[in-house]
């Protein structure tokens, strides 16, 4: 009767857990759920540390190519933060992808949007379709970043480790269950046989085992990965998904069929031990620790991992791209009406035409419209807006050759590589002056431009700053003059208006402009045609609070050179 009152107890206390982890899953799929309907049309609220784009970046270094947008563009553009407002993912794979996009436009002809006409439909089914969305969504968030390091990082840290072989564990294994068939034949001889070998595997188990633990993250992520895969494939092949998802299904389910070995007693590793008080789960760790079948297992899964590291990849290519199409129908809803798909034209000719561009990252940008059929300098005052204005059309060409969604009204371009020149500052760990990092940071735009592949679009804010007026006209004027010849798209902004006269014939004149009163400057931030006949450095300071004396002074001696053309003792 005791044990049949003390089996009741222990099948009560597991219905009653097993309920209230039922009822805790509803509640955080509740929760997510309702988190994702109240983000619906907004920007992306994630929190970001410092230690954020650490794994997010992996997958790009990974599969790096040549016209990948720089490091350099990158930052001049604050792709980073770019990133973040685009960013709607919510698996570690989907994060990666995203960024691995992003710095490769160029690759739009052979990358996710191969077929346009197909990502499209598939963006538009999970804009449409909110229910099949926020499945996809709760899986992917299964898939979540456990840890502030990528899978690759862990495979990479793989491969320099030398498996240990599984021969001396199964030999203590025989040795053990000989030594039980002969307990009956000579049992005070191979008794203590048996309890040496059980103490042997007891002292090297946490030895062994402490060298090996670190690498359970490993097999942890990649189980995960498996797991939400497996569970994506069939989600996909669902009939609510219309059948637009198919190949994508049947890619990870192929995946994952060829990593089954991999998964297969997984549980003998990655169970978590008696920690809990199972008296079930101390019993297996005591069987672990005198048969070492959980070390033999790792070592099996180990070699099986380093054969399938391809497959690896391949899932996290395959649902991350999945789960990037859900990010862009998330963008587009947030962007309202905002926002265009990209015409492109074919080869390298024609005209990057767009209207009513805006910068993604500002509140309330001012739109501007350009077409232009040739290369283009822009002149203004100080603080008017032209750098805003390459870094918004710079940041428009990436998004719409990565994820095919352009902040404008239309655009139309053929597929560029992107380069940029702006953001510099000094390398002191290289010694190089800012001149130095200016020419350098020029000369790779034109190397770029004689390599094979799509045209060259590069933005460069104020040529050659580093360095004296007469030296840096002539300089600039050269550069830019080279950069049409080699069949790049420059976009150019400059203070030398010097430089509109002696490039006219091959740049394109465009200029901001401002208003400036007695006490104050206002900036409409409008693009214009033509090149800029106002001059606004030297009445800024006045409104800054400078004494009169050096704004007269200084306005005086400006005046005296642009009538003399020399500059005045002062």
């Amino acid at each position: 009767m005791q044990y049949l009152v003390f089996i009741g107890i222990v099948v009560f206390v597991l219905l009653v857990t097993a309920l209230l982890g039922l009822r805790n899953a509803r509640e955080q799929k509740r929760a997510f759920y309702a988190h994702m309907r109240a983000l619906q049309g907004k920007a992306p609220d994630k929190k970001y540390t410092q230690d954020s784009f650490r794994h997010i970046p992996t997958l790009f270094f990974k599969h790096r190519r040549d016209d990948s947008v720089d490091d350099i563009t990158w930052h001049d553009l604050d792709m980073n933060g770019v990133f973040m407002r685009v960013n709607y993912c919510r698996s570690a794979a989907g994060e990666e992808m995203l960024y691995h996009c992003l710095r490769n436009p160029a690759s739009m002809g052979d990358g996710l949007f191969k077929d346009a006409a197909h990502a499209e439909r598939q963006i538009s089914f999970f804009a449409e379709e909110a229910d099949a969305r926020l499945a996809a969504q709760e899986q992917f968030e299964q898939m979540r970043q456990s840890t502030k390091h990528s899978v690759y990082d862990y495979l990479d840290m793989m491969d320099t480790k030398t498996v240990r072989n599984n021969t001396p564990h199964y030999l203590v294994l025989f040795l053990m269950a000989v030594s039980i068939a002969l307990l009956f034949v000579r049992f005070e001889i191979f008794i203590v046989v048996l309890v040496l070998l059980l103490v042997y595997n007891l002292l090297s188990y946490y030895r062994i085992k402490s060298e090996v633990e670190p690498y359970f993250a490993t097999f942890s992520h990649v189980l995960r990965l498996i797991d939400g895969c497996r569970t994506l494939s069939r989600l996909f092949l669902q009939p609510a998904y219309r059948g637009l998802f198919d190949e994508e299904a049947k890619a990870m389910e192929e995946q994952v069929n060829a990593m089954a070995s991999f998964r297969r007693g997984a549980f003998l590793v990655m169970s978590s031990g008696g920690g809990s008080g199972n008296p079930l789960e101390l019993l297996f760790d005591y069987l672990k620790i005198f048969t070492h079948i959980d070390l033999i297992r790792f070592n099996q899964m180990y070699r099986e991992l380093q054969s399938h590291a391809d497959n690896v990849d391949r899932l996290i290519m395959k649902s991350g791209a999945l789960e990037v199409l859900i990010s862009v129908a998330c963008l587009r809803s947030s962007l309202a009406d905002a926002f265009c798909i990209p015409q492109f034209a074919e080869g390298e000719a024609g005209t990057l035409l767009m209207e009513e561009g805006y910068h993604p990252l500002i509140r309330g940008a001012v739109r501007n419209s350009i077409r232009c059929d040739k290369n283009v300098l822009i002149t203004g005052s100080n603080a008017s807006g032209k750098s805003t204005f390459l870094k918004m059309t710079a940041i428009n060409a990436v998004l719409a050759q990565s994820l095919h969604t352009v902040c404008a009204k239309a655009y139309e371009a053929p597929l560029f590589r992107i380069y940029s020149s702006m953001a510099l500052t000094d390398n002191l760990q290289e010694g190089d002056s800012y001149y130095i990092v200016e020419i350098k940071s020029l000369k790779r735009i034109l190397d770029a431009a004689q390599t094979k592949g799509a045209r060259v679009l590069c933005f460069v804010d104020e040529v050659l700053r580093g360095t004296n007026t007469v030296e840096r006209i002539a300089a600039s004027a050269q550069i830019l003059k080279h950069f049409a010849s080699r069949n790049v798209l420059c976009f150019a902004a400059t203070h030398d208006g010097e430089l509109t006269a002696m490039l006219g014939s091959l740049y394109d004149n465009y200029h901001f402009d401002g208003e400036i009163t007695e006490d104050d400057v206002r900036f409409d931030y409008r693009l214009r045609e033509g090149s800029a006949v106002t001059r606004n450095a030297i009445r800024l300071l006045r409104i800054l609070g400078y004494d009169d004396s050096i704004v007269a002074s200084a306005e005086d001696s400006a005046q005296e050179f642009l009538q003399s053309g020399v500059w005045k003792a002062v």
